[in-house]
């Protein structure tokens, strides 16, 4: 199919991303077609908690070429283009929805899977802030690590992130990351 990414409201309404077709579907909890909101290309959405604007990264045009795109749109019914964010690629894409300003927390641009797991490529966990009408970069994980490794800093782990059955979790209370619901970080 050509559903990839998915995500509910506060109201249980569920959001497809519907990469060809070119929309974010919109159903209600109980599966009905509610709207359809147009948007080029896109692989992730997430939805604002509080004020239901949807977080949308796909691939938008530019003079002629695609780009990564970062797109924020209005809640539903509208469901306007608020602001976009170009070169920001994602294959992981969450929403803090109780900071004070709405963060996304992005990883990766590429995404494999195979029979042993998955993994991917690309940037490494990002943090961005809605700041007015776009987004600025508040931490970049990759760029945090070199500058503690040094000059013995070799890179970040290139392979799978998870098993058939594994999983990574965060706990913000704690302060804890979970892998596979055994190995605590």
């Amino acid at each position: 199919g050509s559903a990839l990414g998915i995500d509910c409201d506060a109201q249980g309404r569920i959001y497809v991303a519907d990469q060809v077709n070119n929309r974010i579907q919109v159903f209600s909890p109980e599966g009905k077609h509610l709207q359809a909101v147009g948007i080029d290309r896109p692989k992730l959405v997430r939805v604002h908690q509080k004020s239901g604007a949807l977080y949308v990264q796909h691939q938008g045009r530019l003079q002629g070429k695609s780009v990564d795109r970062i797109t924020k749109i209005s809640a539903l019914p509208e469901a306007r283009e608020l602001f976009h964010a170009d070169g920001l690629p994602a294959s992981a894409l969450a929403l803090d929805s109780w900071s004070p300003n709405p963060r996304l927390w992005t990883a990766g641009d590429t995404v494999w899977v195979h029979g042993a797991g998955a993994g991917g490529a690309g940037p490494s966990v990002r943090i961005w802030e809605e700041s007015g009408q776009g987004l600025k970069l508040v931490d970049d994980f990759e760029k945090d690590a070199h500058e503690a490794g040094g000059p013995g800093y070799f890179g970040r782990w290139g392979g799978a992130v998870a098993g058939p059955d594994g999983k990574l979790v965060c706990d913000p209370v704690r302060g804890k990351a979970y892998f596979d619901n055994r190995h605590v970080f």
